[in-house]
């Protein structure tokens, strides 16, 4: 039995708002309530909070101090899956976001211009109804920076699809 197939059969609730990728080291995306910067949030015991950290702390049976931080590897602020998750501090997750190009002047450049809530709002509006390729590729495609270049075939599916835009409403669970 996987850790996704334990954790669901454990905490039923919580793993309806994730949506599981089929293919065996993608990320496990949270559908619910978003936070302002595109985390997942769930209420527990009378407080608000991370999803992520939820998840994560019931995969490996440990309850994280405030002052750890999880840095997702994966990049997407959605993603729930423990092993996408790695434990350290501040410091180390600034140096790391620095390292991919994700502060200073070429953070603009390098982000999705929806930030990362419109990014998770995206995805969530795509699987919401279950995991679909199609919708998520759609998703993600909407929001690719413009820098750098796009490879030929995600250009040409940007250019045929730059109508689309996706402005998906809060959902309310």
């Amino acid at each position: 039995m996987t850790t996704f197939d334990t954790l669901q059969a454990t905490h039923p609730a919580l793993f309806e708002r994730i949506r599981r990728s089929p293919t065996g080291n993608g990320c496990w995306f949270w559908v619910g309530a978003l936070a302002t910067n595109g985390y997942g949030r769930i209420w527990t015991e009378g407080t608000s909070r991370y999803a992520h950290r939820v998840v994560f702390e019931l995969a490996h049976g440990v309850v994280l101090d405030s002052h750890q931080v999880l840095a997702h590897r994966c990049d997407e602020a959605s993603c729930v899956r423990p092993d996408h998750l790695e434990v350290g501090d501040q410091a180390s997750n600034l140096a790391d976001a620095g390292r991919k190009g994700r502060l200073g002047k070429a953070r603009a450049a390098a982000l999705d211009p929806r930030r990362a809530r419109g990014r998770a709002q995206a995805i969530r509006a795509a699987l919401e109804a279950g995991w679909d390729d199609t919708r998520l590729a759609d998703a993600l495609a909407a929001g690719a920076p413009i820098q750098p270049p796009l490879p030929y075939m995600a250009l040409q599916h940007r250019i045929t699809h730059a109508e689309r835009r996706y402005e998906p409403e809060e959902l309310t669970l």
